[in-house]
């Protein structure tokens, strides 16, 4: 009966140490595993149109994670372009990853709940949700337009990269 007890706790403990394993969200480390990014066109205006694809227990925590995540991809990791539209792949905005941990008073409130991220992606108008149900809960599939020209000037603004103007 011990015997079973402990294999019980060790059990839920293993559980419980992937799972916060698993979760890790943009506002405290990089870019969650269980997001994918592709850009699959650009618009005129400067946007970039993302497809988007996040995994998690319930639809409506993917989202939000998927969001953040977008906008951490474009700045610190770049997003894969999309051969077939002949879209090459995106650099990151930013060359330093460091700067998401020097810039903390920035990016701390730039990345919470409800943050100022959210100015500058918005689901792209008439595309539907692809939602698909897995093992482990849902995999979805969105739409997204970046803001990237807007999303340069915040950046600039704040002293977080430096203008193109400035570099000649």
């Amino acid at each position: 009966m011990k015997t079973l007890v402990k294999l019980a706790l060790l059990c839920l403990s293993a559980i419980t140490l992937v799972s916060c394993g698993a979760q890790r969200m943009v506002s405290t480390q990089t870019a969650s595993n269980n997001s994918t990014f592709e850009c699959v066109g650009l618009t005129d205006k400067g946007e970039c149109i993302v497809s988007a694809t996040g995994t998690g227990a319930n639809t409506s925590s993917i989202s939000s994670v998927v969001l953040k995540n977008a906008i951490y991809a474009l700045l610190f990791d770049g997003i894969k372009g999309n051969e077939e539209n002949r879209i090459k792949d995106l650099p990151p905005m930013i060359a330093d990853k460091n700067t998401f941990d020097t810039k903390t008073e920035y990016f701390t409130p730039f990345f919470s709940t409800n943050g100022k991220y959210l100015q500058f992606i918005k689901p792209m108008p008439a595309a539907l949700p692809k939602t698909i149900r897995t093992k482990s809960g849902y995999k979805v599939t969105t739409t997204y337009l970046i803001d990237k020209n807007a999303l340069r000037k915040e950046l600039e603004a704040n002293g977080i990269i430096k203008s193109l103007s400035n570099i000649l």
